[in-house]
């Protein structure tokens, strides 16, 4: 169902670049493979073949986020964030069970839109580059919790069944 959806299969696409790798370093730990370019590219393939898209997804605008340089870029984004993965029945949200961080944030960015009408220029008008980093942890917390163990495995087998010459799809070997 997954190579349905992403209309690629994890197992080809590493079988066509595994040979040129030379390295699985990434695997050393999750912060490696989110650094290495390639490591990053499987992770979130795997994570979308997993159906964890919306992990991927939140990623991408966390980072956005996190490298905005002015309010009004953040205000932008975070609306997203918000209407993306925040709010119930959103298109990719966050299956966050302490909702207690999703209250934190959405409470934050109500009081710096009613601190907006004001007047007054002041650091609460203003949206934190850090407002969704409680957020971001959770979700590095679900990667590493639920998808990386398995992610480890699937790229060390089928890097293995490369290296082997074996067919990792239905176990033959070349003969």
């Amino acid at each position: 169902a997954a190579n349905i959806m992403t209309g690629q299969d994890l197992h080809q696409i590493f079988k066509e670049r595994y040979a040129g790798m030379g390295h699985l370093t990434f695997l050393n730990s999750l912060e490696q493979c989110l650094a290495d370019q390639t490591g990053k590219e499987y992770l979130e393939r795997f994570l979308i073949q997993s159906f964890c898209a919306e992990l991927v997804e939140f990623e991408k605008y966390y980072k956005q986020y996190k490298g905005a340089l002015s309010d009004t870029e953040r205000y932008i984004i975070s609306g997203i964030i918000v209407n993306n993965f925040l709010t119930s029945n959103a298109k990719n949200e966050l299956n966050i069970k302490n909702i207690e961080i999703k209250h934190k944030v959405l409470k934050k960015i109500d009081k710096i839109q009613n601190n907006k009408g004001s007047s007054k220029k002041n650091k609460n008008n203003e949206y934190p580059s850090d407002l969704f980093d409680n957020i971001h942890n959770w979700v590095i917390q679900q990667i590493e919790t639920n998808s990386w163990p398995k992610f480890k495995q699937t790229i060390s087998s089928i890097a293995y069944h490369q290296k082997n010459g074996h067919n990792s799809r239905n176990g033959q070997g070349k003969h």
